[in-house]
Parts: C-alpha cells; structure tokens; sequence
C-alpha cells in the first residue's frame, strides 16, 4: 500500500509541521551535549547498526526504511518536561548520519490537528515520518497502566508479515495502512494494549515492519540483536 503511494510520488510526512528553530535554539548552554548531543549520537549509532544490518531496506522513494526516537528532558528551571529527538525524514542508504544535523527535536504533537512543533538545525531536515507513532508509544504507559516505561524506540521494515509474526510469536497487528496516518498509529496502539510492555518488547505492524520499546537505546538495541537479527536472513 505505501510502496506504491511512494513509488507514484506521494509524501512520506503526512502530518502539519511546525519548525520553531534550530535544536541550538532549544537546548543552550551547558544542556548542548547533556540533553541532545549524547541521545543524538546513541540514536544515530543505533540506525547505522539497524541499517548495516540490512533492518532499514530501500523503498521506491529511493530513500531508507527505518528510525527511531529517544526522550529527553528539557532541563527547564521552571518545569520539567520530555522532548522527543528523532530521526529525520528520509536518508539514502549510504549517507552518513550527523547527529547534529540530522536529528529533530519534537516538542509538541497534537493528536488531533495531526501536527508536529519542532527543532531542526535545518529547514530542510524534518522529523521522521514515523513521529506520531514514536511519541504515541512512549506516552501508552499513561493509558494502558504499564509496570516500566520506556523510552526509546527503533524501528525498521522488516518482519512485517503476519507469517513472520506467527514464526515468531510475536505480536502482530492484522491491519495494513498507510504510513504516518492516523489509522497506522491506531492500529498499533490496539495491539500494545493488549500485550502490553515490559512483558512484550518487539511489536510488528503489518505491511510496515517491527517497533522496538525500551527502557533506553541501549535496551532497544539488546532487543534488536537477540529477537530481531537472528531472524533477518531467514
């Protein structure tokens, strides 16, 4: 369904976009490296490995599959609250990830307008496609009651099948949709309701490929190489 909306010129990015600066903007001071720095390097480490792994295949776009997010804390004096740095749109296979120019920063989603505020320090590099479905999954511990609450997020386009999900035993949702829309993240959030994380850690969207939960990148990434990788090849 996406790779032919894809193949015939269509958008990846179907949400309303804000940009309100650059992240320089957003985390001055001594908070630089600390808040956006650090988490953008683990991420972006995370998504070389995913796609030296051949977990973020090409789609007809010509660009790769696969991201990720990882929250962060303001560090306001004020009031405290978490920010969500990600991956950005669209990057071809062979281009290096700059942790400083290629990550965005979210600091809003509204559900209902289906739009995103962000930090880039670019106007040309935009917040993933997959941005209302990260920020989504990492606030489901507030609506389903989840005994931890994770974190971090990877996600690529493999293990997409409901015959993948059923080899092995992993959680699957039966409806294919668009990418980015709003029935996309519906659909995986009925499924995390009801098998719900910690217990449950890889979940597989069907026709749009496998999201990882964890406490961290670091736990995200154990997850990709005892549940994910062994299974890549076959």
């Amino acid at each position: 369904m996406e790779h032919k909306t894809l193949a015939d010129g269509g958008p990846r990015v179907k949400f309303n976009l804000i940009r309100n600066g650059a992240v320089t903007e957003l985390f001055g001071g001594s908070f630089t490296s600390e808040r956006f720095l650090d988490p953008a390097l683990e991420l972006a480490a995370a998504l070389t490995e995913l796609a030296r792994c051949g977990a973020t295949p090409v789609l007809p776009d010509g660009m790769v599959a696969g991201n990720g997010a990882v929250l962060v804390k303001s560090g306001s004096v004020v009031q405290t609250v978490d920010y969500l740095v990600v991956s950005k749109s669209g990057k071809k296979i062979d281009d290096p990830i700059d942790p400083e120019k290629d990550v965005c920063v979210v600091t809003r989603f509204d559900s209902d307008k289906w739009e995103a505020e962000y930090y880039s320090n670019s106007d040309s590099v935009v917040p993933t496609s997959d941005t209302p479905l990260h920020h989504c999954i990492l606030a489901a511990h507030q609506q389903f009651g989840w005994s931890e609450v994770p974190s971090a997020t990877l996600h690529g386009h493999r293990l997409e099948s409901l015959e993948d999900a059923e080899r092995l035993k992993l959680p699957c949702s039966p409806e294919e949709t668009l990418f980015s829309t709003p029935e996309d993240l519906r659909a995986l959030l009925r499924l995390m309701g009801r098998f719900p994380y910690p217990a449950n850690k890889v979940y597989i969207r069907r026709g749009h490929g496998f999201f990882i939960l964890g406490k961290d990148i670091a736990d995200a990434m154990d997850t990709f190489r005892n549940l994910v990788l062994p299974h890549l090849g076959d």
